[in-house]
């Protein structure tokens, strides 16, 4: 029958995107935080099966023509590429703005193509542009509003407790008392992760749902419209309970658990009232009941089944290596670095070198960054030297500007942690020099920043051998293979690579 052909391809496509993004979701945050906003995908990741499963609503016949296979398997070499591409470019970053996530896509499509044709892709690709926000860059602009939203908050609860004739004053997000007590009515309480988490599961229901998509649409901005008053209410009592009876009482009761009660009735009132927006569950083709002959071409079908489980697997594993890499919450950069945070930062620098070399000494900021040497007084040649500084922005690890056009034998390498060391030849007057540079993440509280490393020696000193699979795993090895060819990246394997870089940028991350 056409719908157990079709319920099979749907089996297939589900355990293939499980295979691909099983990784991604286990390093994920299976808990939506309110001090991290970004952890709204693991909603994405997890709601993207149940897209899958209600894509059976689909009129959808298994493929049997060769072509789509191939052009499915083209569509899945180009994300291998763009995948190692990007990883490698991106260093650690990568992991942290949740990029394997949005890459995914491309794999999704492959299968579908693969398992359904182009005319099922057709059908199917909102479950591919629906697993893009897995990745938070594509809300980051939102998502760094978490500020601004609180102190909104803030003065819709100020204004409630003056219209009822409460004394307090506001100064930013904090409501002071005339008995000199106050409350806060920070990012935590008002976090925007938690409405783009409802967002993000009721678009799956409302693709499940028949009706029309502005009633649809209106359906889930009813969702978020009733989840803000829900959260308004909750920050409002918690507010009216501090001004009668204290700050202990009004958090130790309903603050610690009103959260989570009011996300999950937001989600189960919206359910119960679908039909109110015309919004119907598929019944099903009631136009008679006819059979369909077998499908022909079983043979070819069994192809596009093991094709795409192989694929999946290859997917896999390219992915494994993400277990292991570093990662920041994307929404803690982006942050000012004050005259305190310089000082760590700077120190913090020279503590990863000297964890592995105890020789290292400093020598010196000219503002903007700081100076620091392993020294070797009996061979000028195996002195090395470092200059690190910092931005609130992530960097993937940067030349001096002035340098670029006198480098050349670049070559880069993906570490274990995810770090990207890059290394090269730099001319500089009558000197060469073997030059190593690379960026780590560094958190301080809820803010985290980017440190960046130059490694620099005079060429003909001893330098370390290019690391191989065995030192840096044979998927990463890979990609860093990828990336050189597609970067033009052709430079000597043998004379360029720093020991100490290579220990620094190996053994650094969050």
């Amino acid at each position: 029958m056409k719908m157990a052909e079709k319920f099979f391809g749907i089996i297939v496509l589900f355990v293939a995107v499980l295979m691909s993004t099983i990784v991604i979701i286990s390093k994920a945050n299976f808990s939506i935080l309110d001090t991290d906003p970004s952890t709204y995908v693991i909603v994405v990741m997890l709601m993207a099966f149940a897209l899958i499963v209600f894509s059976i609503k689909e009129r959808l016949k298994l493929n049997k023509n060769r072509n789509d296979f191939i052009l499915g398997a083209i569509i899945f070499i180009a994300y291998i590429l763009l995948l190692s591409y990007v990883r490698v470019a991106m260093s650690f970053a990568f992991s942290s703005f949740g990029i394997d996530a949005l890459l995914i896509s491309l794999p999704i499509i492959s299968f579908v193509i693969i398992l359904f044709g182009r005319d099922g892709a057709k059908k199917l690709w909102p479950i591919a542009m629906y697993y893009m926000f897995a990745s938070p860059l594509l809300l980051m602009p939102l998502l760094l509003q978490n500020g601004s939203f609180a102190r909104i908050n803030a003065e819709f609860v100020y204004y409630s407790l003056k219209a009822l004739g409460v004394p307090v004053s506001l100064n930013g997000i904090t409501i002071a008392s005339q008995a000199s007590t106050s409350i806060s009515i920070a990012s935590t309480c008002a976090p925007l992760g938690t409405f783009v988490a409802l967002i993000m599961f009721l678009l799956p229901v409302a693709y499940l749902y028949n009706g029309r998509r502005s009633r649809k649409a209106l359906w889930i901005t009813s969702g978020v419209a009733l989840m803000l008053l829900f959260n308004f209410i909750r920050m409002f009592g918690i507010a009216y309970a501090w001004s009668y009876y204290g700050i202990n009482q009004a958090i130790s009761t309903f603050h610690i658990f009103a959260g989570q009660i009011l996300f999950y009735a937001a989600i189960i009132i919206m359910l119960l009232i679908t039909g109110r927006y015309g919004l119907k569950i598929p019944t099903g083709d009631r136009r008679g009941k006819r059979k369909v002959p077998a499908i022909k071409g079983v043979r070819d079908v069994g192809y596009g089944f093991a094709i795409v489980l192989v694929l999946a697997f290859v997917a896999f594993v390219f992915s494994v290596p993400y277990l292991r890499a570093s990662y920041t919450s994307p929404t803690l950069f982006y942050s000012n670095i004050s005259q305190n945070q310089n000082i760590f930062l700077y120190k913090e620098a020279g503590n990863l070198v000297a964890q592995n070399y105890n020789s290292i000494i400093g020598i010196g900021s000219n503002g903007t960054s700081y100076a620091y040497a392993i020294v070797n007084l009996t061979d000028q040649n195996e002195s090395t030297y470092i200059i690190a500084s910092a931005t609130g922005i992530p960097i993937f690890g940067k030349l001096p500007a002035s340098a670029m056009a006198a480098s050349y034998n670049k070559r880069s390498y993906l570490l274990q942690n995810g770090v990207s060391l890059r290394a090269a030849d730099l001319v500089s007057g009558n000197y060469t020099f073997v030059i190593n540079y690379f960026a780590v993440p560094v958190e301080i509280g809820n803010n985290a920043f980017s440190l960046n490393y130059e490694f620099f020696k005079l060429l003909g000193g001893q330098t370390c051998t290019q690391p191989g699979y065995v030192q840096i795993g044979i998927v990463n090895y890979i990609e860093s293979e990828i990336y050189n060819i597609l970067s033009g990246q052709f430079g000597s394997s043998s004379n360029n690579l720093i020991c100490q870089a290579y220990v620094t940028a190996a053994s650094s991350g969050v």
